[in-house]
């Protein structure tokens, strides 16, 4: 079961009351396919494609670079991003790399680049696929915009992803 799916379960069963004031922190997630918010861009003899449920390479060549970046609630955040994640499917008979750059931060100011890898097996998804934690970053917070850049091998497909960070849920929810 993915992260993303998990942290949600575990939100719901923890049944916050309807009405009532909770000061309490809430962890945020936007999950979704890599055709909302990443983009291919092709080198000669590439051929990437958007389909419904993610960014294919259909050749025989990696594809680079896939590239990526997430929305979040900065205004509402306590700490940053907590967790940033990418996951990947390999249909081929071996398993796959895939490398990806992480970049935090804006174009103006300081910017960190973090580089990430995943071993994808063969003919399945990999649980967990590349992903940026707190730890990660420099001084152990993602403060900044995130964005990601990855190389994508031979029929490979950047699959769905997630961006969470936790808020502060101290007003009355709604009956």
């Amino acid at each position: 079961m993915k992260l993303a799916t998990s942290i949600s379960v575990l939100l719901l069963a923890a049944g916050m009351t309807s009405g009532q004031a909770n000061a309490e922190e809430e962890f945020n997630t936007i999950q979704t396919q890599s055709i909302n918010n990443c983009q291919a861009f092709l080198p000669a003899g590439a051929a990437t494609r958007a389909r419904p449920l993610g960014i294919k390479n259909d050749s025989t060549t990696t594809a680079f670079p896939v590239n990526c970046s997430w929305d979040w609630d900065f205004d509402q955040s306590l700490f940053g991003i907590d967790l940033v994640q990418a996951f990947f499917t390999n249909p081929t008979a071996a398993p796959v790399t895939v490398n990806c750059t992480f970049v935090i931060g804006w174009e103006t100011s300081a910017t960190q680049f973090i580089a990430k890898s995943t071993s994808v097996p063969a003919g399945a998804t990999a649980q967990g696929g590349v992903q940026l934690l707190p730890g990660d970053a420099a001084g152990g917070v993602i403060d900044g915009p995130v964005s990601m850049s990855c190389s994508l091998p031979p029929l490979v497909t950047m699959n769905d992803n997630v961006v969470g960070w936790t808020s502060d849920d101290a007003s009355p929810e709604a009956p």
